[in-house]
C-alpha cells in the first residue's frame, strides 16, 4: 500500500480548517473540513482527529470487519460528544461541527464511516465511483429530482450541508464497506477540492496520469488551487498493491 496527502488553506480563507491523518501501518485514513466561527472550525476538525487516532490501537488488533466499523462509528459518536460540547465551554460562543470521513484499508478491503461532504472516490482501471454520498442540501435535491447531478455541482447552496459532527447532540453515521483490487486507488477530500474540480474524469485523469500517489495529490491541490481555490483543499490518496 502506498499512501499520500497533500492540504492547502486555498486562496480565500485565512486559516485551514481541514484536517487529516492516515497511518500506512493499519491502513487508517481520515479527512475532517472544520466549520463555525472564530477558530471553531479547526477546534472542531481537530478534535475529530484526536479522537479517532486514540483507537488506531485498538483498530489494529481486531480481525473482522463488523468489529472494526462498530469501532470506527464508536469513534466518530465520541467526537461527536467532545465537539458538541465544546461549543459551551466558557469563551467559546461559536457553534462548531466538522465533517468527518474515516476509514481503513485492510488487504483488499474498504471499511469507512461518513459524516458531511468530504468524499471517498475510488478510481479503478480509469474509471471513477464516488463511493460515498454527500449529507448536502444540493444532494437532497437531486434525490428528490428538483436538479441534476451536474446543476449540482455548481449550484449556489452546493456548500450547505445537513449533517455534520457535532452540531447536534447526536450524530448519524454512514458506513460502508467495499471491495479493492490490485492497482485501485482510493482519494479521500474535503470540498475544496471536488467543488474545484467538478469533472469526476478529470480527478481520473488526474490520478492515472501521476508517477505514484505523492506526485497526485499534488497535481489535484494545484488544480483546484487554479480553479480558483475558494476553500481549504485536503487530499488523501491510497493506492492498493
Amino acid at each position: 500500500m502506498k499512501i499520500a496527502a497533500k492540504t492547502d488553506i486555498g486562496r480565500q480563507r485565512k486559516q485551514n480548517e481541514d484536517a487529516f491523518d492516515y497511518d500506512i501501518s493499519t491502513g487508517f485514513f481520515v479527512v475532517a473540513d472544520g466549520m463555525g466561527g472564530l477558530a471553531a472550525g479547526d477546534i472542531a476538525s481537530k478534535t475529530a482527529l484526536s479522537v479517532l487516532k486514540s483507537g488506531l490501537d485498538q483498530l489494529s488488533i481486531l480481525n473482522n470487519p463488523s468489529s472494526q466499523l462498530s469501532l470506527l462509528q464508536d469513534l466518530v459518536n465520541e467526537a461527536n460528544h467532545k465537539i458538541y460540547h465544546c461549543s459551551n465551554i466558557p469563551n467559546v460562543s461559536a457553534r462548531m461541527g466538522t465533517t468527518l470521513t474515516a476509514g481503513v484499508v485492510s488487504g483488499q478491503q474498504l471499511l469507512y464511516v461518513h459524516v458531511g461532504d468530504s468524499r471517498i472516490y475510488l478510481v479503478r482501471q480509469g474509471e471513477i465511483q464516488q463511493l460515498t454520498t454527500d449529507h448536502s442540501l444540493v444532494q437532497e435535491m437531486v434525490e428528490l429530482g428538483q436538479i441534476s447531478s451536474e446543476e449540482a455541482r455548481t449550484h449556489n447552496y452546493r456548500n450547505v450541508i445537513n449533517r455534520a459532527v457535532g452540531l447536534e447532540l447526536t450524530v448519524e453515521v454512514d458506513q460502508g464497506e467495499h471491495q479493492l483490487l490490485v492497482g485501485d486507488k482510493l482519494l479521500i477530500c474535503s470540498d475544496g477540492l471536488h467543488d474545484m474540480i467538478t469533472s469526476d474524469l478529470e480527478i481520473a485523469d488526474l490520478i492515472q496520469d501521476a508517477d505514484g500517489p505523492e506526485i497526485a495529490v499534488t497535481n489535484l491541490v494545484k488544480q483546484a488551487l487554479f480553479n480558483g481555490g475558494l476553500d481549504n483543499v485536503t487530499a488523501v490518496l491510497i493506492e492498493v498493491d
